[in-house]
């Protein structure tokens, strides 16, 4: 609530001047005759915008009040990462607050934090892949060998 000082009580200088003070101060203060009610502006005004934007300004906030989190966007990230618990390899999706964790890569993970998490877990594509092609031709070459004796 703001007031205009008739007759400070500790400090002259403050006679004459507004100040932004709570209800029950000021219900005292004018009981005293110490100060005055400011009137209100009239709505829609810019004396009334200024006063609205001082009182938010000086108020404290409430225990109800919700102050939301700062964000532009909501974010996405994606990154694979190596738990040091039991050692197990996780691929982790942030979207806004929220992380969600996967054991294996799912279907919209992207191609590079694929090729991470098979770096982080061991996994060799170009060994894997030479390895199957091993165990490919060892098998052809045994059904090659068992016709030939049909």
């Amino acid at each position: 609530m703001k007031i205009l000082w008739n007759n400070h009580p500790t400090d002259k200088t403050k006679n004459g001047t507004t100040e932004h003070v709570a209800q029950e101060f000021a219900t005292v203060a004018c009981g005293y005759g110490q100060a005055s009610i400011c009137p209100i502006p009239r709505r829609g005004t810019n004396e009334y915008l200024q006063m609205r934007a001082e009182e938010e300004a000086n108020r404290k906030p409430g225990i109800y009040d919700v102050v939301p989190p700062v964000t532009n966007t909501i974010s996405s990230g994606w990154t694979a990462i190596k738990l040091k618990l039991w050692g197990g390899v996780v691929v982790v999706k942030k979207v806004g607050r929220e992380e969600l964790r996967f054991k294996v890569p799912p279907v919209d993970c992207p191609p590079n934090i694929v090729a991470l998490y098979n770096e982080l877990k061991g996994i060799n594509d170009g060994a894997n892949r030479e390895e199957i092609e091993r165990v490919k031709r060892e098998q052809n070459e045994q059904n090659f060998a068992s016709q030939k004796l049909w």
